[in-house]
């Protein structure tokens, strides 16, 4: 015996999808987005060679991933 459909009908379980997926994606300005990566790219460039000169705050929030130097830094600043 075949288990029940969940949905009434194919608009039901497409209209159900969206739901859900409106709930957990949000729409961004691709230009905006884009500018942004790369001012991230450019900070943790920054930070990198300054970290190299030799830069104690610089040494402290040096890291390989932009989301790792974005929580050092944080953790940084919060504890000052």
């Amino acid at each position: 015996m075949a288990r029940p459909r969940q949905y009434a009908t194919d608009a039901a379980k497409q209209a159900s999808y969206r739901r859900r997926l409106a709930a957990t994606t949000v729409v961004v300005d691709r230009v905006a987005l884009d500018r942004l990566h790369q001012q991230l790219e450019t900070l943790q460039g920054v930070i990198s060679e300054a970290a190299r000169r030799g830069d104690p705050l610089a040494r402290q929030c040096a890291a390989a991933s932009v989301e790792t130097m974005l929580d050092k830094l944080a953790v940084v600043f919060k504890s000052r």
